[in-house]
């Protein structure tokens, strides 16, 4: 569903509040405080803080970005700065806005630079701080501006502006060789020609059976192209529930899971946020949402069949994510509003949560607050450790729970956080995160180079269980605008990165703003010194275009479910996913709409040659073949 923000939960409130207030409020809110003029801190180490009070007005605004016409009830501070001469040749800067407050509603930060361009915070939750930055912030007027995203009373806040100065970043090392040779794909496929494929999920059981798992369209819908044949995909085979596949061949053949038939399993359990995670003893687990629930199903054939586990997993929560530990042992996470889990804590969360499951799904443990925590989260088998990305004022930091199977929740589910980097500028949604059989941890994400780091896909990784983290290293060859990056590891060291790449720089890498005839295209990237090499501890990447084809032209929507009104491509989704099958190819899950229609379709894309990401033969050699890359 939303990239953070998960309209659903709010829609009525967010429409109705907008047309209540635009009517009623226009111009009332003045600025709230006359400009101030700061110098920019030049000493590493350094930290210059401007604080002020202000208040928010009733109003609505859907984009999650303020200044826009709905912002009836805005307020702003100006701060004008001043950078002394060769100040950015001596420290580097993070100028970090942030909006603090309590109450029923929802805000938005934004900055608007003296060039007038605009960088927002929104993490999408209510009664929760906002905050976005800039790093190295040139000279000039800037408007910090708080409005809401929905709400029907006037917010009081606090607001601040950190200038913090840092040292200047060491010179990027040289980075250990790419592969030898690149990657290659077989012709893409699709898993389904008869139902809808949005934000599609694809993992590898550990008997070889590749699982999958597609958005079932509903708020996926691209109307401009309903009266396109092809949306029947859409229209004659809605259960609405999130559509599940097995493939016992790699790949070549899918066979659909029907999952309505009581008394296994009810149709309507939720549409959307396909995720799966496998326990040691090899049960799979599959959760999906509606708007009220997240539901949580369980399979002990490797996802041939599946059986409920429990409706309401999460209540009044979005944007779940799922990993699995020992038999019957299921971590989820979830974006509350006043929700939580039933019968455990069906109510008053709010903001990012964590449970724990240890009857298989079942039942949860009451909800642990984890604000910051955003995307995938994964399990370490050997060490007992649960990670989670997490981000907060520019900072990029890894959350371990190293006593995740602790009988105290309170204790299994309290993380420490490293830091990966700061300055971080994150242009799609969450990061991507993975760990090896040996405990090493692996991130990637994309910045929209505002922050400390051109645009571009990035990665990092952890030899010390997240403990501390390498340099961080470009993976992308250019300045063309890549979104949406997804990470898989087979061996130790062997890792794929792969994104969506457009052919074209769009304005301010928004995707949002790809003209109608902008290809995009599947890029992966592999490296064989994920953990660095004897001369490096930077990785090697060689980049491949996977796709032969462009398999989406056009805009793309970042927003979340508000570009279906705002006539935004939005069959796409919010994230794809790739993982290395039991061979050790890459395999990939995405969703394509080159046959037009309403809603995209389920489409499949598996490695063929290349250096394999298991030790060994190269992926297609016969076992009587040369040995591969070693």
């Amino acid at each position: 569903m939303g990239a953070h923000r998960y309209p659903g939960l709010v829609a009525g409130t967010m429409l109705a509040t907008a047309a209540l207030f635009t009517t009623l409020l226009v111009g009332v809110a003045p600025p709230s405080s006359a400009q101030e003029q700061v110098t920019v801190p030049t000493t590493p180490g350094e930290t210059v803080t401007v604080t002020w009070e202000g208040t928010v007005l009733p109003g609505a605004n859907p984009s999650s970005e303020c200044g826009q016409p709905t912002d009836v009830g805005s307020d702003t501070h100006e701060v004008e700065l001043v950078v002394p001469d060769g100040a950015y040749g001596q420290v580097t800067v993070l100028a970090t806005a942030t909006v603090s407050y309590d109450g029923p509603n929802d805000l938005i930060v934004t900055i608007i630079l003296p060039d007038g361009s605009r960088v927002s915070g929104d993490s999408g939750f209510v009664d929760a701080d906002e905050s976005t930055s800039v790093s190295n912030p040139e000279a000039g007027a800037y408007q910090v501006v708080a409005c809401m995203f929905a709400g029907a009373t006037p917010q009081d806040y606090t607001g601040t502006l950190t200038l913090e100065a840092g040292e200047l970043p060491a010179p990027a090392p040289e980075a250990c060789a790419p592969p030898g040779k690149p990657l290659e794909f077989a012709e893409p496929s699709y898993v389904d020609m008869n139902r809808a494929g949005g934000e599609p999920s694809v993992q590898t059981h550990p008997d070889g059976t590749l699982l999958y798992a597609a958005h079932a369209g509903t708020t996926h819908f691209f109307a401009p192209e309903v009266a396109d044949e092809d949306s029947t995909a859409f229209a004659e085979n809605y259960r609405g529930q999130v559509y599940a596949w097995v493939s016992d061949d790699g790949g070549e053949n899918w066979q659909f899971v029907d999952r309505t038939l009581p008394p296994d399993g009810v149709a309507g359990s939720g549409f959307s946020d396909p995720d799966f995670a496998i326990d040691a003893a090899g049960n799979v687990y599959l959760s999906e949402i509606n708007l009220v629930n997240v539901a949580a199903s369980k399979s002990t054939d490797s996802g041939h069949s599946y059986q409920l586990q429990n409706l309401f997993a999460q209540t009044l929560t979005d944007r779940q994510w799922t990993t699995a530990g020992p038999e019957n042992v299921l971590f989820i996470v979830g974006n509350a509003s006043a929700g939580g889990t039933f019968p455990t804590d069906p109510v008053g969360n709010n903001g990012h949560t964590i449970y724990r499951s240890t009857d298989g799904g079942q039942t949860f443990s009451e909800g642990v607050a984890d604000p910051g925590g955003l995307g995938d989260i994964k399990f370490d088998d050997g060490s007992g450790a649960l990670y989670e990305a997490h981000l907060s004022g520019g900072a990029l930091r890894m959350a371990a729970f190293r006593d995740a199977l602790a009988s105290d929740v309170s204790t299994a589910l309290t993380p420490e956080l490293n830091t990966i980097a700061e300055g971080v500028d994150m242009l799609s949604h969450w990061p991507a995160i993975d760990v090896d059989a040996e405990g090493n941890v692996y991130i990637t994400w994309d910045e929209g180079g505002d922050g400390a780091r051109a645009a571009g896909i990035w990665y990092s990784y952890s030899a010390d269980g997240g403990r501390t983290w390498a340099t961080p290293v470009r993976v992308d060859e250019d300045d063309r605008t890549d979104i949406w990056p997804w990470i898989a590891v087979g061996d130790p060291g062997r890792v794929a990165v792969s994104w969506f790449g457009n052919d074209t720089e769009l304005p301010g890498h928004d995707a949002e703003q790809a003209g109608p005839d902008d290809p995009w295209n599947v890029y992966a990237a592999q490296t064989l010194t994920g953990l660095g090499c004897r001369e490096s501890e930077s990785a090697g990447f060689r980049v491949t275009q996977a796709t032969p084809e462009p398999f989406h032209v056009g805009t793309v929507c970042q927003g979340g479910t508000i570009c279906q009104a705002q006539l935004v491509d939005r069959r796409l989704g919010d994230y794809f996913t790739i993982d290395v099958d039991i061979d050790g190819a890459m395999v990939s899950a995405y969703s394509d709409t080159r046959q037009g229609g309403a809603v995209a379709l389920p489409a499949f894309l598996e490695q063929t040659g290349g250096p394999s990401f298991h030790r060994g033969r190269p992926i297609g050699v016969p076992p009587n073949g040369p040995p591969g890359d070693r």
